[in-house]
């Protein structure tokens, strides 16, 4: 019995699986939260299609709810993956190690593989994934060094900025970082930018960076001095009046009076009163920046 006993354990060791490593751990950990998502997104394409079928969701509140928790995972994940680079970014990198890690996260989604050849296609979905890991590498293995200045020198970019925040009094950094990263994309120095940038590369850099523009910036102080005591719901014509002077001169450009204009349209159907707007979140400003992008070229 003893030598049985013995021989049991033995095998039972044999048998055990290995110990995974705490990358694994991690890849795991994204995998059971990609595999979460999936059920929800599924859950909430059928009810979409339900919805087109009858012209109503059976429960409302649960679809709701669905897109929010969709929302939150997608959060979380982005946050995960931020974590890896950072947790693994000194530690020995190429391509051989790239694909064993995707062949492991791809073996743990397997769990969720009904879930995803729904949705996107199982093939279809990890062969892109698959071949945008591969364009991180060169011929031989090694990581593709990512250069973020696109051969820019700093004097360069420093030029750029100081010529792009000289033509505005209010504080336009956000937006001229977001201008920068662009123009260095498209062009290979700060010369050729002035050589041949167009008035349609100036509109296209514009709209992108428009999400930088805060329409709102101060107007919670100078828009409340043109507000009426007397008036509780809807906007009166001087409180439109204080929201537009205020938004021109937080934001002194010259297409700033029909930005204005068109902000503070979405702002009344969005918000039934100026002190409901003091309620108004980033994305809202950033929905308002976008939708009011055209503006830029009046």
């Amino acid at each position: 019995m003893i030598f049985t006993s013995c021989g049991s354990d033995k095998k039972s060791e044999e048998n055990k699986a290995p110990e995974l490593t705490e990358k694994q751990k991690d890849n795991k950990m994204l995998a059971e939260k990609f595999c979460k998502y999936f059920n929800i997104a599924l859950q909430i394409r059928d009810m979409d299609t339900q919805y087109e079928l009858t012209g109503e969701y059976e429960d409302e509140d649960k679809y709701l709810l669905l897109q929010e928790e969709a929302e939150n995972i997608e959060n979380e994940m982005s946050n995960h993956v931020e974590m890896l680079e950072k947790k693994y970014e000194n530690e020995e990198d190429n391509l051989k190690i790239a694909q064993a890690d995707f062949n492991f996260f791809k073996k743990e989604c397997e769990k969720c593989k009904s879930d995803i050849e729904k949705l996107m296609g199982w093939d279809t979905f990890f062969n892109s994934m698959e071949q945008e890991m591969l364009s991180d590498y060169d011929a031989n293995g090694n990581p593709i060094e990512e250069n973020l200045d696109y051969g820019w020198s700093e004097v360069d970019q420093n030029n750029f900025l100081d010529d792009c925040n000289s033509e505005y009094e209010m504080d336009m950094r956000a937006y001229c970082d977001c201008a920068l990263e662009i123009v260095m994309s498209m062009y290979e120095s700060y010369d050729e930018t002035n050589e041949l940038m167009t008035e349609d590369d100036v509109m296209e850099i514009a709209e992108a960076c428009s999400y930088a523009l805060d329409v709102t910036e101060g107007w919670s102080e100078d828009v409340t001095e043109g507000w009426s005591e007397d008036v509780t719901e809807g906007w009166s014509e001087v409180e439109q009046n204080a929201f537009v002077q205020a938004c021109i001169a937080e934001n002194d450009a010259d297409f700033m009076p029909a930005y204005c204009d068109c902000a503070l349209d979405i702002v009344m159907s969005m918000y039934d009163s100026p002190e409901e707007a003091e309620l108004m979140t980033e994305d809202d400003i950033m929905e308002i920046a976008e939708a009011c992008s055209y503006t830029f070229d009046m």
